[in-house]
């Protein structure tokens, strides 16, 4: 992983996939993450910013979206991946 420490990334456009950021700023910019490779923040700022899924990370979301619309109990499912990931559950 690439260590990217104390940047400002102003109005950039980022593939953030196997990068780990520290001490940077973000405002206004556009992530796109793909899933291919851990990405890390760590004391970062961020502002104004849009964050792009392609690939696994797209198809990821997709089917969280079709679980919690689709199917019986499905939104209680989500909420609760959710929840997990807000107490830090996961590694």
């Amino acid at each position: 992983m690439e260590e990217v420490s104390g940047m400002n990334f102003a109005d950039t456009a980022l593939e953030i996939d196997g990068n780990h950021y520290i001490d940077c700023t973000f405002p206004r910019c556009t992530f796109e993450y793909r899933a291919t490779d851990t990405v890390g923040f760590e004391a970062c700022t961020f502002d104004g910013n849009t964050w792009l899924f392609d690939g696994p990370a797209r198809y990821t979301v997709m089917l969280l979206q079709d679980i919690y619309h689709g199917i019986p109990d499905g939104r209680a499912f989500v909420d609760t991946l959710f929840t997990r990931i807000q107490n830090a559950e996961f590694e």
